[in-house]
C-alpha cells in the first residue's frame, strides 16, 4: 500500500488494484477497501484487474461494484480483464451486470476469446457500458499487436460475432466514444475546446474502416 499512496503523491492519476490473488475473501476485500480509500485521498479514478482467470468462483468483481456504491467512492474507470464473467452462471451474471450499473462502473474486455466473447455480448444486451482495449502489445504475454485500437475493433467483430452493419457501429462505438466513457475522459469528442487529438482514417464508412484496418494517420 506503500508504495502506491508515494505513487500518488509523485502524480500518478490512477489507482490501480489486482485483488483476486489474494489468498483469502477477507483479504480480498481488504485490497479493494485500502485502494478505494486511497483513490478518495487522492481523488483519483481507479481501474482494477479482477477475476482474471477460468473460475466461475472468483468474486472480487462483485466486491469492487458494491464498495463504489457506497458514500466516498472514488470516481469511476472500470474494472478489466474480468475473464470469470464468461463463467458466471446466468443469475449471478445478472446480480453482476446490475451492481455495474448502479455502481455507475463500465467493463472493459480484452480482445482475447475467453476474455470478452460470452461475457460482452451479455453486457451489452443488459444495457451495460463495454469498451474494448488491449493490454499487451508485443511482450511476453500477447506476441502480436500494434497498438492501434482498429485492429481490436476488427478482431472484436470475428470474436464476437456481430457483422451486421449496426453492430460494427457499435463495436467502432466500444473502441472511440464508449472507451472515452469508460475511462472517464474528459472534453472528450468534436466539440469547440476539446483536444485536437484525433485518428483520421482514409474511409467512407465504418464498415471500410474496419475492412483497410492499415488506412490511417494520427495527428
Amino acid at each position: 500500500m506503500g508504495l502506491i499512496k508515494e505513487a500518488m503523491d509523485l502524480g500518478a492519476d490512477v489507482v490501480g488494484g489486482i485483488p483476486w490473488i489474494e489468498y483469502t475473501e477477507a483479504d480480498e476485500r481488504t485490497h479493494v477497501d485500502e485502494m478505494m480509500k486511497i483513490a478518495v485521498e487522492h481523488d483519483a479514478d481507479i481501474s482494477m484487474l479482477v477475476d482474471d482467470a477460468g473460475d466461475a468462483g472468483l468474486r472480487t468483481l462483485e466486491m469492487l461494484a458494491v464498495r463504489r456504491s457506497r458514500p466516498a467512492a472514488p470516481a469511476a474507470r472500470s474494472p478489466t480483464t474480468a475473464r470469470a464473467m464468461a463463467l458466471y452462471p446466468e443469475p449471478y451474471f445478472r446480480k453482476v451486470a446490475a451492481l455495474l450499473k448502479k455502481a455507475g462502473w463500465a467493463s472493459s474486455a480484452t480482445r482475447t476469446p475467453a476474455h470478452c466473447t460470452p461475457a460482452s455480448r451479455r453486457l451489452l444486451a443488459n444495457g451495460n457500458l463495454v469498451c474494448l482495449g488491449q493490454d499487451d502489445v508485443c511482450d511476453a504475454y500477447y506476441p502480436f499487436g500494434q497498438n492501434s485500437m482498429l485492429e481490436v475493433a476488427f478482431l472484436n467483430v470475428h470474436l464476437l460475432w456481430m457483422t451486421t452493419f449496426p453492430e460494427m457501429e457499435t463495436i467502432y462505438d466500444m473502441v472511440t466514444v464508449d472507451a472515452a466513457r469508460c475511462i472517464n475522459l474528459k472534453d472528450f469528442g468534436l466539440e469547440v475546446g476539446a483536444p485536437a487529438h484525433m485518428v483520421v482514417l482514409d474511409a467512407k464508412s465504418v464498415y471500410e474502416a474496419l475492412w483497410y484496418t492499415s488506412r490511417r494517420s494520427t495527428w
